[in-house]
């Protein structure tokens, strides 16, 4: 079955320059890694309690560190000795902040969580069992995967999401062809803990060798079923990909309609963690772009970008580096940041200097707006600082998909004055409450 959906736009993904291609093992060169750097601050900026100090022997599994608004553990992703503490800039959160500093020794000497049968375990013993992994949200969101199984609502379906619609990216689907096994067990294992009916995998149309791989398994798994979407952007946002699969629409949340979406690695991650007792240590990470040599690499998690990159080759003497694709990333100051858990991708594409024009009314920023709304009309209201007209044109349904930017004969910057926008109604907000 192929699904489409409206207000798509199929965008020249440049996917072929690392699909196909073998691997890179990174994870015993010395030159990438030999240190790994673990922010102690969460992606929203909330301080972490650290576990560890200077002098402290670790091994892959070792809980370095936990969220306090959530309960996340972060688990060391090498083996070896603490080394102290290092103020480096942190591309989730776009400022400097603290990381522990663990030395590599290359033995990654394992400390493994508790494995079970999850055929014979209960699905509260399940779900405990994920939220002391620290799976988060591989796609990119970085979202706690337990909160989203902890609900009360009524589950029909969960949704796998391995459309990997960000140009560049082939991490999804050169693991999900690897780990296919893994990926139908996490599938089981989910399936178990939210009691839903059906397990749908869903990725693009293009993927025939992955369709074909999956199909001679699913035999074995009547619980599961796979659905091919067109290849649009954006079509792995989860709202859109919801009204695609299941045609149903939703205020907030999936499960208000009986779904919850989960990225194919995270999946993947669940199955390792509850057969295998395995952390997330480390991942396939897509280095493509204009500038640089594309390949996917195999690395510890926090790994320093900078020695992935200078591995992978720069071809430019000015280059913008992206943590993630480059329709919904920003630019970084500096490559010298660790790829956290949820970061797949490195894009690095040539330093490019674009005139602004004046708006020309055309409305294409309207007419390709996935969420709906009027980006222009955003705009001006956020360089009036009119927070009640913001508010109005529905600011924060804005998911920063980047698609009213990309297509804009004017080179007006959309997508990053909404941003702008956004952050502004909040700090408006909390400065009325206070």
């Amino acid at each position: 079955m192929i699904i489409s959906s409206k207000g798509k736009k199929h965008l020249d993904g440049h996917k072929e320059l690392t699909a196909h291609k073998e691997v890179l093992d990174l994870t015993n060169d010395k030159d990438v890694c030999e240190e790994i750097y673990v922010p102690v601050v969460a992606p929203n900026g909330k301080e972490m309690e650290v576990l560890v100090k200077e002098k402290d022997v670790v091994n892959v599994g070792t809980m370095l560190c936990k969220r306090l608004d959530f309960y996340v553990p972060v688990y060391s992703s090498v083996s070896g000795v603490v080394k102290g503490m290092k103020s480096m800039y942190n591309s989730a959160l776009g400022k400097v902040c603290d990381h522990l500093v663990i030395e590599n020794d290359f033995k990654y000497s394992e400390k493994l969580l508790k494995k079970v049968d999850y055929k014979e375990t209960s699905k509260e013993e399940l779900l405990e069992l994920v939220k002391e992994s620290g799976i988060v949200g591989l796609g990119g969101a970085g979202f706690p995967t337990y909160v989203k199984y902890s609900s009360d609502a009524k589950i029909n379906s969960i949704l796998v999401n391995g459309v990997e619609c960000e140009p560049y990216l082939t991490t999804d689907y050169v693991t999900m062809k690897k780990e296919y096994s893994y990926l139908l067990e996490g599938c089981e294992i989910l399936r178990k803990i939210s009691e839903a009916n059906e397990v749908v995998i869903a990725f693009k149309n293009n993927k025939k060798d992955l369709k074909e791989l999956l199909d001679k398994e699913l035999v074995n798994y009547p619980g599961i079923r796979v659905v091919e979407v067109k290849d649009k952007y954006p079509m792995g946002w989860e709202k859109a990909l919801v009204k695609a699969v299941f045609k149903k629409n939703y205020d907030k949340l999936p499960s208000e309609v009986g779904v919850i979406v989960n990225n194919a690695q995270t999946i993947i991650s669940v199955a390792k963690a509850i057969i295998d007792g395995e952390v997330i240590s480390k991942r396939v990470i897509t280095v493509s772009g204009d500038a640089v040599n594309p390949c996917n690499v195999l690395v510890p998690t926090f790994t320093l970008a900078k020695n992935i990159l200078n591995k992978c080759g720069y071809l430019e003497e000015e280059v913008c580096v992206l943590a993630g694709g480059p329709m919904t990333s920003k630019a970084n100051v500096s490559d010298e940041f660790c790829l956290q858990v949820n970061m797949g991708a490195l894009t690095v594409m040539k330093k490019r200097k674009y005139d602004t024009l004046p708006c020309l009314g055309c409305g294409k920023c309207v007419e390709n707006c996935p969420a709906g709304i009027q980006p222009i009309q955003i705009k001006k209201a956020f360089d009036n600082k009119d927070l009640k007209e913001l508010e109005a044109f529905e600011c924060s349904k804005c998911v920063e998909c980047g698609m009213c930017s990309f297509v804009c004969p004017s080179k007006i910057e959309l997508t990053d004055d909404i941003r702008r926008a956004k952050l502004y109604i909040r700090l408006s907000r909390s400065k009325e409450v206070k």
